[in-house]
């Protein structure tokens, strides 16, 4: 058996653990757990290593910032120079490969609040496919439907949330008490730092009202199976009900 605190492999039977103390659980339960201070200590890895790239890519960022920062308002100081001397000779001796420097400079920091931007969930909620719906009652409906799921999510203290999505938002014509069918995804850091998506079914309601139902979760997630497992809920709902697709090609 093994310890149920540090994990260390212990004697069949024993009460307490000879290498940390602790009493140990001889329930049938207890007997079959498995070594937990193993599973604890790769979870607590695991996070820390997630914070630690983020804060290595965040200083990357911030050095890159500045550095075409500086950069930038040297060029501009020489253009306010050359504008007041009406000299233009030194300005392009001078600056004839500081524009290259500048712009690789701007480059390089452009990447790296990009990848910051993917990555700062606290402060941007990406609704990119919700800008795509053109119509406003559909639009509107897409804007409900991802407030839900992001205020499943926020309600839950072991998730973060990262950013919501829509995949389709279809007319239901079995069920004159429906406006919209939507079906939306949430991306989501879980308490332990894994990335993770939830995909939501919400109705729209021509009372008013609204009801939305978890239908799915990916953890670890990546795009192609989010891609892969929302094409194939959509497919689903297509097939077992009288759907009108007004949003959404899968």
């Amino acid at each position: 058996m093994f310890c149920h605190n540090c994990g260390k492999e212990i004697a069949d039977g024993m009460n307490f653990c000879p290498y940390c103390g602790k009493t140990q659980d001889l329930s049938d339960k207890g007997m079959k757990n498995e070594p937990a201070g193993d599973v604890d200590n790769t979870l607590s890895s695991a996070k820390n290593i997630s914070n630690q790239v983020k804060e290595a890519v965040e200083d990357k960022a911030k050095v890159y910032v500045d550095m075409a920062k500086e950069k930038a308002q040297n060029f501009a100081d020489d253009v306010k120079q050359v504008t007041k001397d009406k000299d233009t000779s030194s300005f392009f001796k001078k600056n004839n490969n500081r524009n290259t420097k500048i712009v690789a400079g701007i480059i390089m920091a452009m990447l790296a609040l990009f990848v910051l931007i993917g990555n700062s969930s606290e402060k941007n909620i990406s609704n990119s496919s919700n800008s795509k719906v053109s119509n406003s009652s559909e639009r509107k409906a897409s804007n409900i439907a991802e407030e839900l799921a992001a205020e499943r999510v926020n309600n839950d203290p072991r998730e973060k949330l990262l950013s919501t999505s829509t995949w389709m938002i279809a007319k239901h014509n079995g069920d004159d008490r429906i406006n919209y069918l939507i079906i939306v995804s949430a991306d989501l850091i879980t308490d332990n730092g894994f990335k993770a998506t939830r995909i939501y079914r919400v109705f729209t309601l021509k009372d008013g009202t609204n009801d939305i139902v978890d239908i799915g979760f990916i953890c670890p997630t990546s795009t192609k199976e989010k891609k892969r497992r929302i094409g194939n809920t959509i497919r689903d709902f297509k097939k077992s009900l009288p759907l009108t697709v007004l949003f959404g090609n899968h």
